[in-house]
């Protein structure tokens, strides 16, 4: 029987990873912590993901898919407007969560003042190699408006609570960084927290966001000229 009211949300978009999507799949099912429902947007691949995707047995697993492309923001609403969970935990369709990772973020947050949690992470690149630390800074929760002027936060990594998007006037902006400008919004209403454990692969690929770094530098700059603009007009 489907649990109504699952502790998490698991919103993983997807997008031509047919090469990675199994890998990111399995590490979610395979959680210490298993009171989740896991929310998958196929959106609109042309290669072999979405079959992938159908092919897991799993009650847990909803499928979204989008006939056509329409990019990671809209997917993303999509996703949140149908979570069910009192936590939404992000997934990247070609990244890897460790076992441990709903099991550590949901007592944190259970635990703490605290409404929005990352993970430290580890680098990864397309043959699953390690090839370095993620860079995170440490902050404390008071920190957090602070913190996000120099620094972003792993959005792979990121879990956090339902009840703070439900009077947002929009969740994701149409821009490249995306997780960004929800940060900023979010920062005013709750602290943030990045645990020390290192629960993500990150893989590193030549057509994720690295290469568009110019572009999202210019969405951070607008976000942090006035955190309270609506970006999308």
């Amino acid at each position: 029987m489907i649990n109504e009211s699952p502790s998490i949300s698991v919103i993983m978009p997807v997008f031509n990873e047919e090469k990675y999507v199994n890998e990111a799949i399995e590490s979610i099912l395979d959680q210490t912590y298993q009171d989740f429902e896991f929310i998958i947007i196929n959106d609109g691949s042309r290669d072999d993901s979405l079959r992938i995707i159908k092919s897991y047995n799993d009650k847990r697993i909803s499928i979204i898919n989008n006939e056509e492309n329409i990019g990671i923001s809209e997917s993303l609403n999509k996703g949140f407007i149908l979570a069910r969970g009192t936590y939404i935990a992000r997934m990247d369709a070609n990244d890897i969560a460790h076992r441990s990772r709903f099991e550590l973020q949901i007592d944190y947050l259970k635990n703490n003042d605290v409404g929005l949690i990352g993970t430290q992470y580890i680098i990864i690149d397309e043959q699953s190699n390690i090839l370095r630390d993620g860079i995170v800074r440490y902050f404390e929760p008071d920190q957090t408006i602070s913190y996000l002027s120099f620094y972003n936060i792993c959005h792979a990594s990121v879990m956090l609570e339902r009840k703070l998007l439900l009077d947002l006037e929009y969740i994701y902006a149409p821009v490249l960084a995306e997780d960004f400008d929800l940060y900023q919004r979010l920062s005013l209403k709750t602290n943030f927290f990045i645990l020390p454990n290192k629960l993500m692969q990150i893989r590193k690929l030549a057509h994720g966001l690295s290469g568009n770094w110019d572009i999202v530098e210019q969405d951070i700059d607008k976000a942090n000229e006035n955190p309270l603009a609506n970006i999308v007009n």
